[in-house]
C-alpha cells in the first residue's frame, strides 16, 4: 500500500511538473482559449495521490464548486452586466446576511439548506470513518498525509502560476483595450471561463490601484486644469444664510418614460421633464442593475469611479480607506453638521466603514434605526425614520445629509395584482404577461417613492420657518434595477428580457435639485455625468468659482457630458480608449472625443490627489 501511495504521489508530482511547463511554454492566445482545462488539470492532479473513493468525493465536490460559481457567474451577467468575482466571494462570506437580504433570498432558508446539506456530508465522512480497517489506516497515515501535503502545495502554486499567466496572456489580447470596462470583464469570463476569472481577479484586486496612479503621474498631455463654469452657473453670490442640505440617492430608480414607451405616458414631479426643480436632467451612471455603492462614492467625491480600474467597482471597500476628503468635508469646514442615514445594516459593503473615511460625523443605519426587514420596506417608512434623526440635529447649524431610500430594489414580481385588469399601465410593443406586471409593481413603488420625497420635502419646508435657513434637496437614481437591465442569459431562473422595448440605455438614471434658495444656475436643463453631483451642490455654498467642491468637474463635464469616456491607463487593464486615427475601425470622431476627454480627466489629476490617496 505505502509503495502504491509513493508511486501515486510521484504520478501526481509529474503531472503538475508537466502543468507548469505548459503554463510558461503555450502561446497567450493558446492559453486563454484552453484555460478551462488548465484549471481542471489543477483540480485534479491532487485527486491521484488519494484512495479511490476520497478521489471520487473530491472530484464531486469540484464538479459542484465549478457548477455553482457557473450559475452564480451568468446571474450576475444577466442582471448587472458585471461577472462574478473574487471580491464578491469576499464579501457575501463577510456579511452572508446582507448579501442574501440584497438579492431577496430569505437567510432562514438558505442557511437551513447549507446546514442540511453540512449535515448530510458530515454523516458521510462518519460512516465512512466508522468502516475503515483502522490498523491499515494507522500504517499509510503518514505516507498518505506526505503526499497530499505536497500535492496540496503543488495545486496550490499552480494556481498562483494560473493567474499570473492570466493576466499576463489578457494584456497582450485584443479584449486588454477594454478589459477595465464591465463588458471587457464580461468577455473575458466568458472567453477563460468563471472559475479561472476567479483567479485572474484576484490577482486584479492585488493591483487594483494601478490604473489611477498612472493617472495621478500624468502619462498624457495635460489640458488647463481649470475648469469653466459659466455656461452652466450665474455668478457666484455669498449665501445669505448656508442652506440645509440634504441628497437623496433613490434606490434603482429611473425615469420610466425616458426609457420605454408606455400607454399611458409615466409622468412623475420628479422626472427632469416635470421641470419642478431649479436643475434636471439625465444622470449618467457607472452602475447598472447593481452595485449603489458606486453611485454613492461617486455623489459624495465627485471622482469617476472607473479611474480605478477593478477597484472602482468596489468603492467603499477598496478605495473608502484611501479617501482623504469629500463634499462631506467640504461642507464641514464650512460649519455644517454631516449626518449619512442607511436603510440596511452598516456592515453591507462596508459601508459603516467606508462613510467614515468620507468624512461623516455620524452614519446611521437600518439596524439603528429599527427597520424591520429593511431589505423590503417601504420609502415611506424609511423617510418617516431618517425624519426622526433629522430632527434630533441642531437647528442652529447648517444640515448636510446623505439618505438612501430602498423600496424600488428589485425584483419586482406580480403581488399587489390579482389579474392584468388591475394593472393601469402597458408598455408599446410586444411583452408578456410578466413585464407588465414587473412595470406596474415598479411604479407603484415608484409612487410611494415620491410620496416619501414629498415627506421629506415638507419636513425641510417646516425646518427652514423654523429657522430661516433655506434647503437644497437634491434626488438621483442610483442606476436602473436588474429587473429592467437583464436580458434572460440566466440558467434556469432569468430576468425578463426587455430589450427590444428599450429606447435609451441602460446605464442613465435622473436627478433634480430643488431649493428654496436663489438658483446659482444659468439653466433648468443640465444633463450630466454623476460625478457633476457635489460640484454642482456646491454652488449654494461657494463664495466664488474657485471656493466650489471639485470645479475642476466643469471641464469634465464641457468635454465627457454625461457619458465619461474613460482611457484606460494601463498595460494590466488595458490601452486608450479609442482606437488611434488610422488604424482599422478607427472613428475620428470617437477619437477626438475620446482624447479631450482624456485630457479632461488627466487635467483633474491634482483636485483628486487632493481628495484620495492610493498607497
Amino acid at each position: 500500500m505505502r509503495r502504491r501511495i509513493v508511486l501515486q504521489s510521484l504520478v501526481s508530482t509529474l503531472g503538475f511538473g508537466a502543468l507548469f511547463a505548459a503554463l510558461a511554454l503555450v502561446a497567450d492566445n493558446s492559453f486563454l482559449a484552453h484555460a478551462r482545462w488548465f484549471f481542471l488539470a489543477a483540480a485534479v492532479l491532487p485527486a491521484l495521490a488519494m484512495s479511490w473513493r476520497a478521489a471520487i468525493a473530491w472530484l464531486a465536490l469540484v464538479a459542484a464548486l465549478v457548477g455553482i460559481v457557473g450559475f452564480l457567474n451568468d446571474g450576475k451577467i444577466a442582471l448587472t452586466e458585471m461577472p462574478l468575482t473574487w471580491l464578491d466571494l469576499q464579501i457575501a462570506a463577510a456579511n452572508p446576511q446582507g448579501f442574501l437580504g440584497a438579492v431577496k433570498i430569505s437567510p432562514a432558508l438558505a442557511f437551513a439548506t447549507v446546514g442540511a446539506l453540512v449535515a448530510v456530508l458530515v454523516g458521510a465522512l462518519v460512516w465512512r470513518v466508522a468502516r475503515l480497517d483502522r490498523a491499515q489506516a494507522r500504517a499509510n497515515a503518514l505516507a498518505r498525509a506526505l503526499a497530499l501535503l505536497i500535492a496540496g502545495a503543488l495545486a496550490w502554486t499552480s494556481v498562483g502560476q494560473f493567474s499570473r499567466r492570466l493576466e499576463t496572456a489578457v494584456q497582450g489580447h485584443e479584449y486588454a483595450e477594454i478589459a477595465n470596462m464591465p463588458e471587457g470583464l464580461v468577455l473575458i469570463s466568458k472567453l477563460v471561463g468563471a472559475v479561472p476569472f476567479l483567479a485572474l481577479t484576484a490577482r486584479y484586486e492585488a493591483l487594483s490601484g494601478t490604473p489611477f496612479q498612472q493617472l495621478a503621474q500624468g502619462g498624457a498631455q495635460a489640458a488647463q486644469a481649470a475648469g469653466d463654469p459659466t455656461a452652466y452657473l450665474k455668478p457666484p453670490a455669498a449665501p445669505e444664510k448656508q442652506p440645509n442640505i440634504v441628497v437623496v440617492l433613490l434606490e434603482s430608480t429611473f425615469d420610466i418614460s425616458k426609457v420605454f414607451p408606455t400607454t399611458p405616458a409615466v409622468t412623475s414631479p420628479l422626472s427632469p421633464s416635470s421641470n419642478a426643480g431649479q436643475l434636471q436632467g439625465e444622470l449618467g451612471v457607472h452602475a447598472i442593475g447593481g452595485g449603489t455603492w458606486i453611485s454613492e462614492f461617486e455623489a459624495i467625491t465627485g471622482i469617476p469611479s472607473r479611474l480605478f480600474g477593478y477597484a472602482g467597482y468596489y468603492t467603499h471597500v477598496e478605495l473608502g480607506p484611501y479617501v482623504k476628503a469629500s463634499l462631506a468635508t467640504y461642507l464641514k469646514a464650512r460649519g455644517y453638521q454631516t449626518l449619512a442615514l442607511y436603510p440596511v445594516e452598516g456592515t453591507f459593503y462596508g459601508a459603516r466603514a467606508a462613510y467614515g473615511h468620507y468624512g461623516f460625523d455620524r452614519f446611521i443605519d437600518g439596524e439603528n434605526l429599527q427597520i424591520k426587514e429593511p431589505w423590503f420596506a417601504q420609502d415611506t417608512d424609511i423617510i418617516e425614520k431618517y425624519l426622526g434623526k433629522v430632527a434630533e440635529t441642531d437647528p442652529s447649524k447648517p444640515l448636510f445629509s446623505f439618505m438612501l431610500t430602498m423600496e424600488n430594489h428589485s425584483p419586482h414580481p406580480c403581488t399587489r395584482f390579482s389579474s392584468e385588469r388591475e394593472m393601469p399601465y402597458r408598455f408599446q410593443g410586444e411583452t408578456n404577461a410578466r413585464g407588465t406586471c414587473e412595470l406596474n409593481e415598479y411604479i407603484a413603488r415608484y409612487r410611494s417613492t415620491e410620496t416619501a420625497i414629498a415627506m421629506l420635502e415638507q419636513a425641510l419646508q417646516a425646518r427652514e420657518k423654523e429657522t430661516g435657513r433655506p434647503y437644497v434637496l437634491a434626488v438621483f437614481g442610483d442606476h436602473q434595477p436588474n429587473s429592467f437591465t437583464g436580458t434572460g442569459r440566466m440558467p434556469l431562473w432569468s430576468p425578463n428580457d426587455y430589450s427590444a422595448l428599450r429606447r435609451a440605455p441602460n446605464d442613465v438614471t435622473f436627478y433634480q435639485i430643488r431649493s428654496s434658495a436663489p438658483s446659482p444656475f444659468a439653466t433648468k436643463q443640465l444633463d450630466i455625468s454623476v460625478v457633476m453631483l457635489p460640484t454642482l451642490i456646491s454652488a449654494y455654498v461657494a463664495r466664488e468659482k474657485g471656493d466650489m467642491y471639485l470645479p475642476g468637474n466643469f471641464a469634465i463635464q464641457a468635454r465627457c457630458g454625461e457619458k465619461i469616456d474613460l482611457p484606460r491607463l494601463n498595460a494590466a487593464y488595458g490601452r486608450d480608449a479609442a482606437i488611434p486615427a488610422g488604424e482599422a475601425n478607427s472613428d475620428p470622431k470617437a477619437f477626438a472625443l475620446s482624447q479631450n476627454c482624456r485630457s479632461a480627466l488627466v487635467a483633474a489629476r491634482t483636485n483628486y490627489l487632493s481628495l484620495i490617496d492610493i498607497p
